[in-house]
């Protein structure tokens, strides 16, 4: 099973992750978009310029 949050800062996706995590007896395992972008060779402002790409990101 995967379970991925994404949402704005400070809105307790970390917290929420731990909190499932334990519940669920499940790895945590912390992405931030910001590395995976840059494994992408992109930038957040190209990716919001392509709405498409958003959700491609979403599921990559």
């Amino acid at each position: 099973m995967k379970i991925a949050l994404i949402g704005a800062s400070s809105t307790g996706k970390s917290t929420l992750s731990k909190l499932l995590a334990k519940e669920l007896r499940l790895p945590l395992i912390r992405e931030q978009a910001r590395v995976v972008l840059a494994e992408m060779g992109k930038s957040l402002p190209e990716l919001r310029a392509v709405p498409d790409d958003i959700v491609r990101f979403q599921y990559a």
